[in-house]
């Protein structure tokens, strides 16, 4: 709604009160902000001198708090003098604005150079210590073999004593039980340091060293490149998904928004799924179209992680997508339920936890249930399991009907 007169005077004496009272930086920056607008702006008060008035200061508070929004504040200096025809100074803002201009670029370019000489060192010293590494190995292997030979041969002298042998048994059968101490110690130690971004890791890294053994033969190694593209997809993913997390945790901003066929969206995604001989793909949904005010990027990320996570934890019987209108609730609930292995009810309240995961064997981050907990929060809805379904899982989640809309 539009003010009225008597509304923005009463206002902008209101800020002028709070402005006497301001001691932080921060805050008289965004307090001469305002009173530049109200003198640009206002009906009764319009003084393009007072906003010069105010821009400048402006000016000296940002040299200190954001010289980045200099250029800014001297171009609408120079636009205000523009307007009372005081050409002059318009042009002396306007230059002073693109040379601060062009020294922020400058630094920027010098900034962004050094970067890059930082990362061409760092690359550079990588290939030498790789270079190094295989060089180790080449001269392990040599230790090794002559190890083993005379390991051979004290064995063979061994064989030949009755007394050295049973003092040899007696000395394997100790290396035998700290062997199996070694085994133990070295599963607890992988099972310690088998998080989800060390598996990938460990992957490329091992598969990136194995290119580069020459002892292998060549139609080998053609194959590891793909295993190590599959383990930087999974890498991605992670990052990914806990870019997303931190994006929506961070963000206060509302989901920009625009009405969007519900129905043709699940059928989209119903179609994406990757299907199994025995599993049963339905739609529960009208045969009417339903528009709803929705933000479609992030709905289809919700639907589709949790028909992912049906269709991987699901190996016969059905999946099902489908929806219902809530008129007295002024809601839509979109459900996917499948006849997998189900979820504990002592469990169902962790699963939308960050890196949680039933199943600690099965592929993936434990992070997709918690990006949907975190949009579907988002546009105020809620997330939930159906505790009265007992046929597998079935995942839940609302949606308003009348979301203010913001488009992007």
């Amino acid at each position: 709604p539009v003010l009225t007169l008597e509304q923005e005077k009463s206002y902008w004496r209101r800020i002028q009160e709070i402005g006497k009272s301001l001691t932080n930086d921060l805050d008289k920056y965004n307090y001469y902000l305002c009173a530049n607008n109200y003198y640009t702006n206002s009906r009764t008060q319009k003084d393009l001198s007072k906003a010069i008035a105010a821009n400048d200061t402006l000016i000296k508070i940002a040299r200190i708090l954001a010289p980045q929004n200099l250029p800014g504040l001297l171009n609408t200096v120079s636009l205000l003098y523009e307007k009372q025809k005081d050409y002059p100074n318009a042009l002396k803002y306007y230059k002073n604005s693109h040379y601060i201009q062009d020294s922020l670029s400058s630094n920027d370019a010098r900034q962004q150079l050094n970067e890059l000489q930082v990362k061409y060192d760092v690359n550079t010293l990588n290939n030498e210590k790789a270079e190094l590494e295989i060089k180790n190995k080449k001269t392990q292997i040599i230790s090794l073999s002559t190890l083993l030979i005379i390991v051979i041969g004290v064995c063979s002298y061994l064989y030949f004593s009755l007394k050295r042998e049973k003092r040899m048994k007696a000395e394997l059968k100790v290396l035998n039980r700290k062997a199996q101490e070694s085994e133990k110690m070295k599963q607890a130690f992988i099972n310690s340091i088998c998080h989800e971004i060390r598996t990938p890791l460990n992957s490329i890294v091992g598969f990136s060293d194995l290119i580069m053994n020459e002892d292998i033969d060549e139609e080998m190694r053609r194959e590891f490149p793909a295993e190590i593209q599959k383990s930087t997809l999974l890498l991605t993913g992670l990052v990914n998904s806990m870019l997303e997390v931190a994006n929506l945790d961070v963000s206060e901003d509302k989901l920009p928004c625009e009405p969007v066929d519900i129905r043709n969206m699940c059928m989209q995604e119903m179609e994406k799924i990757s299907p199994k001989p025995r599993i049963k793909y339905q739609l529960d949904i009208t045969e009417d179209t339903l528009f709803i005010p929705t933000n479609a990027q992030y709905l289809t990320m919700v639907i589709e992680h949790l028909l992912n996570n049906a269709n991987k934890f699901t190996e016969e019987g059905f999946i099902a997508l489908g929806y219902k209108v809530n008129l007295s609730k002024n809601q839509i609930c979109i459900s996917v339920t499948d006849s997998g292995c189900g979820i504990p009810k002592e469990k169902q309240g962790l699963v939308f936890e960050r890196f949680e995961k039933l199943n600690e064997y099965a592929q993936g981050t434990g992070l997709g249930l918690s990006i949907c907990k975190l949009i579907v929060h988002k546009w105020k809805g809620s997330i939930w399991i159906d505790p009265d379904y007992t046929g597998g899982a079935r995942f839940v989640f609302s949606h308003p009907l009348n979301l203010n809309i913001e488009k992007e």
